[in-house]
């Protein structure tokens, strides 16, 4: 019975990865049944600590060319005691997560995501990072900039028991959730590979922005996802995390 089950799950799983797109066309999406299209960026409370970050004057700050980037990146696990500073920690977002526009209802980011639905949200536990504090964080697309959301005496620990004790004294962990409905509004059924595919996306972008500025980083898949949907203060349902990633100096 067991085996069976296995292959049961299995087989549920393989299905999510090859859903059928001329069904699409006959079944009714949320779209198709005139209902109003989600936000395309969570909003905020204009009273947090925002913590700005550099824009268009961070792009030059690695000198590596894009095919020596992708010769030496590797997923590191093991990291010096050193910490990021503004400069390189604005240049993972600004390579990451920036967005540059948002038109009738569509988000374009610096990844591809499909039909521009852009369901990702961006966190980071900021670890090590000169003159930041430790805490969690999240990154708002529209101005660029980073809004403190909390930090207490446990958030260490309880980030490292979320992600099953993968900080390994790394100096920040990107966090990314998804708000499914950006994407299942437009595609429905359709829509979970393609938030997949997303967040594969944005941590491949993680991975080599890091590997440019000489810092190492590790795409996680293995959390716990209750923990982490509690340190990132989400329900869990209408947004989730997705993935994860540590970065840390090589």
């Amino acid at each position: 019975m067991e085996k069976n089950r296995i292959n049961e799950l299995n087989k549920q799983g393989r299905e999510m990865l090859k859903p059928n797109w001329d069904d699409l066309k006959t079944r009714e999406t949320p779209r198709g049944l005139g209902e109003t299209s989600p936000d395309v960026v969570k909003d905020y409370d204009k009273e947090s600590i925002i913590i700005e970050l550099k824009k268009e004057e961070i792009k030059n700050i690695s000198s590596k060319t894009l095919h020596e980037v992708i010769e030496s990146r590797r997923s590191l696990r093991k990291y010096q005691d050193v910490p990021l500073n503004m400069d390189q920690l604005s240049y993972l977002f600004y390579e990451t997560a920036r967005l540059f526009y948002i038109e009738n209802s569509r988000s374009y980011r610096a990844y591809p995501t499909g039909g521009a639905t852009a369901s990702l949200e961006t966190y980071v536990y900021i670890n090590k990072v000169d003159n930041l504090e430790k805490g969690m964080y999240r990154y708002l697309p529209v101005s660029g900039d980073l809004m403190f959301m909390y930090n207490n005496l446990e958030l260490e620990d309880k980030v490292n028991k979320a992600i099953k004790r993968q900080l390994r004294g790394g100096a920040a962990v990107f966090f990314w959730t998804t708000i499914p409905y950006r994407t299942e509004h437009k595609y429905s059924f359709t829509s979970h590979k393609m938030i997949a595919m997303e967040a594969g996306h944005a941590c491949q972008n993680l991975s080599l922005a890091s590997e440019a500025i000489d810092f190492g980083c590790v795409a996680i898949s293995a959390y716990n996802q209750e923990l982490c949907d509690e340190v990132l203060k989400v329900d869990g349902e209408n947004e989730f995390c997705i993935y994860l990633a540590v970065v840390g100096k090589k």
